[in-house]
């Protein structure tokens, strides 16, 4: 693994990085819906400050 981590730093590199990607779109998508909401609210918040 150590070998193959010197040799495709790059590949391993993406490699996790698509893992971590993969977790976070699934965490992402079991709070979607409480996220979504608390996200229109402080939108809500900045419009209401912006404007």
């Amino acid at each position: 693994m150590e070998k193959l981590k010197i040799g495709n730093s790059q590949l391993y590199y993406l490699t996790s990085e698509t893992i971590f990607k993969d977790k976070l779109l699934a965490i992402q998508k079991r709070v979607n819906k409480h996220q979504f909401q608390v996200f229109n609210y402080i939108r809500t918040c900045i419009d209401l400050v912006i404007y």
